[in-house]
């Protein structure tokens, strides 16, 4: 059963205040990219994951992460500058 955006939105306790305590607690220095909104909710309802969920600090919170000065890219909904956005369909087999 495919749950609307609002449902996998609309939960009692959510983890972007966790996200953003552990990021703002993070030895490393940790920058969180922008992300658009819209974006996020069109991957959180594709994951058919819940705002509740761990994953959901990234696809809602952020656009990626630069962990550690940009040694290591965490991908978030997509970061314009890195070219890319999140992948909302499948890639069409060829031949």
């Amino acid at each position: 059963m495919v749950r609307s955006l609002d449902d996998l939105m609309d939960v009692a306790d959510p983890f972007e205040p966790v996200f953003r305590a552990q990021i703002a607690n993070a030895e490393n220095d940790i920058r969180v990219l922008p992300a658009d909104p819209a974006a996020g909710g069109r991957v959180l309802y594709r994951l058919q994951v819940t705002a509740r969920s761990s994953a959901s600090g990234t696809i809602l919170c952020g656009g990626g992460l630069l962990v550690d000065h940009g040694w290591l890219r965490v991908f978030g909904v997509g970061v314009p500058a890195w070219c890319c956005t999140a992948p909302l369909e499948w890639p069409k087999a060829s031949g």
